[in-house]
């Protein structure tokens, strides 16, 4: 993982953090997020999955977060949503909505 790609994840991790702690309310005092997602195959032949998270931040202003845009090197399953949602500490009680396509993969992870 390049540096300025940690930096990057470390920032994003931190931005979410509210989402994760019960010191800062979390999803206990109603804090949560939504997550889309979504996968496609692209022309040549490969296949990409991207994960957004939205939120609001302190001053109740929405923020779209690009948790990641790769290509995906699997099947789009719900466990890569849920392994994302692990390498940004988000807990599933903290999840409002997940929004997707109707595909049986994603369906389950939902």
């Amino acid at each position: 993982m390049g540096a300025m790609f940690g930096k990057a994840k470390a920032l994003v991790k931190g931005f979410l953090a509210p989402l994760t702690s019960d010191a800062a309310g979390g999803a206990a005092s109603g804090l949560t997020a939504c997550l889309v997602t979504d996968a496609w195959v692209a022309r040549n032949g490969r296949s990409y999955n991207g994960t957004l998270a939205t939120t609001l931040d302190d001053d109740f202003r929405a923020r779209l977060i690009c948790l990641e845009m790769a290509e995906c090197q699997k099947k789009h399953t719900a466990a890569v949503i849920t392994k994302t949602m692990e390498d940004f500490n988000i807990p599933a009680a903290s999840v409002f909505r997940i929004v997707h396509d109707a595909g049986s993969n994603v369906k389950k992870g939902a």
